[in-house]
């Protein structure tokens, strides 16, 4: 007799009030520094969303969703 494969799908848990809060600590984090960066004078060297996605290898798009706490920045993005 053959074992039937698994048809269970996986569910993610429900996000809690903390995690929504640290992912959008997170954002803002990230959103004041580069926006610092951007700052500090030099246009060559203003970081973009777009510069920062190719620097971590994501889109601008996925850069927008982190700063607003919209999706969670993996921790190896981090580093």
């Amino acid at each position: 007799m053959m074992n039937q494969p698994n048809n269970k799908t996986y569910e993610k848990p429900a996000k809690t009030k903390e995690s929504i809060l640290f992912d959008l600590n997170i954002g803002v984090f990230i959103k004041k520094n580069r926006n610092a960066f951007k700052q500090g004078g030099n246009p060559l060297f203003k970081l973009t969303q777009a510069k920062l996605g190719n620097v971590i290898d994501v889109s601008f798009q996925q850069i927008q969703k982190y700063e607003k706490g919209q999706n969670a920045v993996p921790p190896y993005k981090l580093m």
